[in-house]
Formats: C-alpha cells, sequence, structure tokens
C-alpha cells in the first residue's frame, strides 16, 4: 500500500540527526581554521613586540625571519634572531620575486643569503621550537614598504634597529576562508590586523585567490 504525502517521525529523526553532524562537522572545521588563524597572529604579534623591545636591550639588529616554502620542503616558518650591533649594514635590496635570475645570479644570490645567515642567531627565550605555520594556514608573502615589495620567494625578514628604527612591513597569510595582512608601523608600536573574507570562486584556485586578494590588500597598505 503506497502511502500518502509526508514523512514519518523516524525519516524525520533521521534527517535531523545527519543535518546536526553536517552542521557539528562545517562548524568545527570552521573553529579549528580560526583558532589557528588566532595562534598565528597572536605569536606574530608577541615576535614583533619583542624583536622591538630586544633590539634596544641587547643594543643588535633583530629580524624576524621568515621561510616561505618555496624550497622544495613545503615548510613554512618564521624565527626570531639577533645579529650584529646597531652598525650593521645590510645588503643590497633584492630583485623582486618575479623577475627570473640566470644560474649565475640565483647561486650568488644563494651565497649572499647564506653568508647572511650566519651572522644571525635564533632568540630561544622567546618560543622553545621554531614557529611554524600548520597546513590550514599559508605564508603567502611579506611585503616592505620601502621598496614596495610582495615578496613570495624562499626566505624575507623584517629587521628592527637599536635606534628605534624597524622595516615598515606587512605579513600576509590566510586560510580557505579569509585573508589576514598584519602591518607592522615605521614609527609607532601599534600593530594594524586588516582581515578580508576570501571570495568563493570555482574557476581560480585557492592560491590564486589567496595570492589575489594579498595583493590587494598590499596595495591598498601601500597606499596609506
Amino acid at each position: 500500500m503506497r502511502r500518502e504525502g509526508g514523512f514519518s517521525l523516524l525519516e524525520i529523526l533521521v534527517a535531523l540527526f545527519l543535518m546536526t553532524l553536517v552542521f557539528s562537522f562545517v562548524t568545527n572545521v570552521n573553529f579549528t581554521e580560526r583558532q589557528a588563524l588566532d595562534d598565528i597572529t597572536n605569536n606574530l604579534e608577541r615576535a614583533i613586540r619583542y624583536s622591538i623591545n630586544e633590539t634596544a636591550i641587547r643594543n643588535v639588529v633583530i629580524r624576524l625571519h621568515f621561510k616561505l616554502g618555496q624550497d622544495g620542503s613545503g615548510t613554512q616558518e618564521y624565527k626570531v634572531e639577533y645579529g650584529p650591533s646597531g652598525n650593521f649594514v645590510l645588503p643590497a635590496p633584492r630583485e623582486s620575486s618575479t623577475v627570473v635570475l640566470s644560474e649565475a645570479e640565483e647561486k650568488a644570490l644563494e651565497q649572499e643569503t647564506k653568508q647572511l645567515n650566519k651572522k644571525f642567531n635564533r632568540v630561544r627565550e622567546l618560543f622553545d621550537e621554531t614557529p611554524k605555520f600548520p597546513k590550514s594556514v599559508r605564508l603567502i608573502a611579506v611585503g616592505t614598504k620601502k621598496n614596495k615589495e610582495f615578496y613570495q620567494g624562499q626566505e624575507a625578514a623584517l629587521y628592527f634597529y637599536p635606534n628605534g628604527e624597524k622595516d615598515e612591513g606587512i605579513i600576509l597569510f590566510g586560510t580557505e576562508a579569509e585573508v589576514i595582512g598584519l602591518a607592522i608601523p615605521a614609527f609607532t608600536f601599534d600593530l594594524e590586523k586588516i582581515v578580508r573574507p576570501l571570495a568563493d570562486n570555482p574557476s581560480d584556485e585557492l592560491p590564486e585567490r589567496q595570492d589575489k586578494l594579498a595583493k590587494e590588500i598590499f596595495e591598498e597598505w601601500l597606499r596609506k
């Protein structure tokens, strides 16, 4: 005998149960991503403020050194490192990460980077281990206002000096849902956090959408 329209109580309960499972899964994913973003943001803010204070206390150059995972390892991380005294002269600014270098130029840049890295040591009092970006959070780029550089190469660094000067920079990272820009001002201690939702565009891969939004944030920041 065929049943007329409507659902049985059992069917309604099963449907509600399945909806609850789906909602719980989505909520848990969003919460996990949000927690990861909050942890990264808080630790980066802590590292920046520590660097500002530590460069004056130690009377040496301090840098926030990033590895963007372009070396084949895929590992994205950052360190606070102390280096030479305040009269240390940094190498000339590198070319944009979009410039294609010859094999000889790449080797020279690699050698220069190795020599520079030897002059810096990780500050171990701040973090027991080197902080890494979780897989759910991608370090997109590190930008600087002085050189107008949106850098997505292998390594990047923002420098802090004993005389109070520091690189005016922005750190851009994000998840599937949003992109965050953490901006370091040149003369004040007030860090700026810029948060933008990521548009859902099926025609573009996630990294492409993240790059596009990060560049928009970077360009707006440059104009300030």
